[in-house]
């Protein structure tokens, strides 16, 4: 399996992510920062790939590296999103 984390190089939620999959068994993690120069025909050798954005990017670049795979292979995405219900309090020196 291939892992991707669409981010940049100096995210430390990127690096972060890609450490992760790393951890959990991914030996093929890679941090996208640009779709423009990813070579999409690296992906033939796998069967399966792994694919989230750090906080910061934006979901749209996460559709189009999507977008521009289905240009060159027959896909089918599995959407895995949760929703989050994480609420943070707000110090007491603030209110």
């Amino acid at each position: 399996m291939l892992f991707f984390v669409i981010g940049a190089h100096n995210s430390s939620n990127s690096i972060r992510l890609v450490e992760t999959a790393k951890r959990f068994g991914c030996k093929y993690s890679e941090l996208i920062e640009n779709i423009n120069d990813f070579d999409y025909t690296t992906l033939a050798e796998f069967n399966t790939i792994g694919l989230t954005a750090s906080a910061s990017a934006p979901e749209e670049q996460l559709n189009m590296f999507i977008d521009q795979i289905k240009k060159v292979y027959a896909i089918e995405v599995l959407n895995f999103k949760e929703d989050e219900n994480i609420t943070f309090k707000i110090p007491n020196f603030l209110n």
